[in-house]
C-alpha cells in the first residue's frame, strides 16, 4: 500500500510492520492507542515510526491508526487506564 506521510510516500506491507513489531520492544510512554500482539501493547506512532524510519513529529497519531487500520490492524483506545 502507498501511503503519504510528511509530504513523502512510502510502500508499506502488513508483513512489513509484523516483522518490524517482533524485533522491537514497545515503548512504555504514555499512549492510548495500540495495536497487541504476542501479549505486548504497541503504540500506534512507534510502530509506524520505526517501520518507515520516520521521525514520530513528521505525523500524527490519526495518521498512524488510518494506515494501521487499512492495513487490517485492530486498534485498541486504553483511555485513562495507561498511567506509566
Amino acid at each position: 500500500m502507498k501511503i503519504l506521510l510528511g509530504g513523502k510516500y512510502y510502500d508499506v506491507e502488513k508483513e512489513d510492520l509484523i516483522k518490524t513489531m517482533k524485533t522491537i520492544e514497545p515503548n512504555k510512554n504514555k499512549t492510548k492507542y495500540v495495536v497487541s500482539m504476542d501479549d505486548k501493547k504497541y503504540p500506534v506512532k512507534q510502530i509506524i515510526s520505526r517501520s518507515l524510519n520516520i521521525y514520530k513529529l513528521f505525523f500524527t497519531t490519526i495518521d498512524a491508526i488510518r494506515i494501521l487500520e487499512k492495513l487490517g490492524f485492530k486498534i485498541e483506545w486504553l483511555g485513562n487506564e495507561h498511567k506509566e
